[in-house]
């Protein structure tokens, strides 16, 4: 799919997606986000949702991300995803590329999946996370999780 070292934009569907918890440890480096869509199957994993391969349609944001503050965007998501590439068996997402729907384009981007166990997690059958305020601590837990690094 493409170079490996281009700068992609990243597919999130989670906690990072604007408007979101987590977005604010990402705003400063992207540029725009557009509405996107997937292929796979979401599943809430508690505090966050997780993504695996599957033929549903995955709703969320493709982020563009400034190309001065790439890497370091990057590293900043790598780290928060629990994702090392020299340790992918014990990484708790793996970042992909994968074709994403955007805008009437077709687009290569990253994305996380989730490497683990979805046994006991409850399956998203709508595609699309929504962290309600019912579930508050979905935002806190995991931003406290992303602090521990």
């Amino acid at each position: 799919m493409g170079a490996y070292n281009m700068n992609y934009p990243v597919f999130v569907y989670g906690t990072l997606k604007k408007g979101y918890g987590n977005y604010r440890l990402i705003k400063d480096f992207t540029t725009h986000e557009l509405p996107a869509t997937t292929k796979g199957e979401l599943y809430d994993l508690g505090a966050f949702p997780g993504l695996i391969e599957g033929s549903d349609t995955i709703k969320g944001q493709l982020m563009y991300i400034d190309s001065d503050h790439y890497q370091s965007a990057l590293s900043v998501l790598d780290t928060m995803e629990g994702y090392d590439e020299n340790n992918i068996n014990n990484s708790l997402y793996i970042r992909k590329l994968v074709t994403v729907h955007a805008d009437n384009q077709t687009i290569e981007a990253y994305a996380y999946f989730w490497n683990g166990s979805v046994e006991q997690a409850k399956k998203i059958e709508e595609g699309e996370y929504r962290c309600l305020s019912s579930k508050l601590s979905c935002i806190l837990n995991f931003t406290s999780a992303f602090q521990a690094f």
